[in-house]
């Protein structure tokens, strides 16, 4: 959790304070194209040539769906709820026709993806972002608009949000069914064994109101507290719940951080957004970032409900330079930064003190780095397969650095 907070911390530094001038933006907006790129076609290669290929480690433990770059299909779905309410609000609030194409063809793209993930937290909080987009940019036009249009909007935009409900509702079930599970999402999840972690560590925070059992105590604590949990089968590390997760770790004081974070950004980015147009690009770019990555924060918040994508280091680095985008300091024009000196050497202090945290806890991890590879590399010629030499040298590794996860 150390290297977690630490790198989220710089990520969301640099959303603030490096993306200020229009060509930083496109710089940013053309790398998560080309990180979807590499996605999507390693995510067809999987969908239709093997299954089982993964970049990284080999096999791919859950295979019902593509993974893209990742080993497991809902890290890459976790990542697609993030890119998709972006260049949706790009395609709209752009006037450059270049980025309008590029926008629009990345969005279709990555639903068919997304479909492919067949991860239904992923389709579900896609959803969420996709419609708080279309809310937010609603919400931009209405302020010109007359009382009568303004109703009539409001009742068009009820009826497209329940049309983008259910059909994100019935997607869901889809995917349900094909992964061999009840179309009823009620009755899926209730199965699933995630409800049953959410009351486990429920039980886990009583012990510890305030400030919580500690963090990851859930990986070692479920146990006292193990309840029916329905399918599920392995080691329980995690809950499945962010808010949870946080409740029983972290304590009331941890849940409130994190809610009233969620909560200025959400405030701050609105806010940011009802600024005019002349003040933030020529060409609609940042407006779009902007709306995209509030449709991002909640796409994420409702993903956390079910899963832990915000602790996959890659989706929490898009996050943290997406919200980070939120709060950058105010400016008068589209090059100067009035965030003066004073903010400049905080933000310099709050990066070296989370570089140091950040090294402090994975520097065992980084300098075996090239023993792991070499491992890797061994293992992919064996097919998988693992010999009493191959495990004996995992032990070495595990036993200088404990938090890398064995295949």
């Amino acid at each position: 959790d150390a290297l977690l907070v630490t790198m989220f911390a710089m990520s969301f530094l640099g959303g603030a304070i490096c993306l200020q001038s229009r060509k930083s933006v496109s710089l940013l907006l053309k790398a998560m194209v080309l990180v979807f790129v590499g996605h999507f076609l390693i995510g067809v290669f999987q969908k239709i040539g093997d299954p089982s290929f993964a970049v990284f480690r080999l096999p791919r433990a859950d295979q019902a769906g593509v993974s893209g770059l990742f080993w497991h299909r809902n890290y890459l779905a976790g990542m697609l709820e993030l890119m998709v309410p972006v260049f949706e609000a790009v395609l709209v609030t752009t006037r450059a026709l270049r980025w309008r194409i590029v926008a629009a063809v990345t969005v279709l793209l990555a639903l068919v993806l997304l479909f492919m993930t067949r991860s239904r937290s992923g389709l579900m909080a896609t959803v969420a972002g996709v419609t708080t987009v279309g809310a937010l940019l609603i919400i931009a036009q209405s302020s010109k608009w007359t009382v009568n249009k303004r109703l009539a909007a409001i009742a068009i935009a009820i009826i497209v949000a329940l049309g983008i409900g259910w059909m994100g509702y019935a997607a869901t079930s889809a995917v349900s069914e094909q992964r061999g599970q009840s179309g009823d999402i009620e009755e899926a999840l209730g199965t699933n064994g995630r409800l049953a972690f959410a009351g486990m560590a429920f039980d886990q925070w009583t012990e510890q109101p305030l400030w919580g059992t500690g963090s990851r105590s859930f990986s070692y604590k479920a146990l006292e507290h193990w309840s029916n949990a329905g399918t599920w089968i392995g080691d329980p590390e995690m809950v499945h719940n962010d808010y949870m997760q946080t409740l029983c770790e972290f304590g009331a004081v941890g849940a409130v951080l994190v809610f009233s974070f969620a909560a200025v950004l959400l405030i701050h980015g609105f806010l940011l957004s009802r600024r005019p147009v002349e003040t933030m690009d020529e060409d609609g770019l940042s407006r779009g970032v902007i709306i995209g990555a509030m449709g991002a924060l909640v796409a994420a918040m409702v993903h956390s409900i079910f899963d832990f994508s915000l602790h996959v280091l890659p989706n929490l680095l898009l996050f943290g330079v997406l919200t980070g985008f939120l709060v950058r300091p105010g400016r008068s024009d589209g090059d100067a930064w009035r965030g003066g000196p004073l903010l400049a050497l905080i933000a310099v202090g709050i990066l070296l003190v989370s570089s140091a945290v950040a090294f402090a806890a994975g520097w065992r991890e980084m300098s075996m780095a090239p023993q792991w590879l070499r491992w890797e590399r061994e293992t992919l010629r064996n097919k998988g397969e693992m010999t009493v030499e191959s495990l004996d040298g995992m032990g070495a590794i595990l036993e200088v650095a404990p938090h890398f996860v064995p295949v």
